[in-house]
């Protein structure tokens, strides 16, 4: 783990009760790092999604003899 930075921030009672009941955590601080830990996750596999989707595409064009030095599978 990497060096912690201290963040401050201000926000509506009413937010802060509403992300700790949806986190099911006790404390403003703990509700915040569960918070900002699933958006990070979900971040993360929209862009692995986002990548998984253009090797898929590649992979396509080439079976498909569409990319240069491609051929297109021959099983006869």
């Amino acid at each position: 783990m990497g060096k912690i930075i201290i963040g401050t921030t201000k926000l509506p009672e009413d937010v802060i009760e509403e992300l700790k009941k949806k986190t099911g955590e006790k404390t403003v601080k703990d509700a915040l790092a569960k918070a900002i830990d699933h958006y990070l996750m979900c971040f993360k596999t929209k862009e692995i999604t986002k990548e998984s989707k253009k090797v898929k595409k590649m992979e396509n064009k080439m079976y498909a003899g569409e990319i240069e030095g491609g051929k297109a599978a021959n099983y006869d």
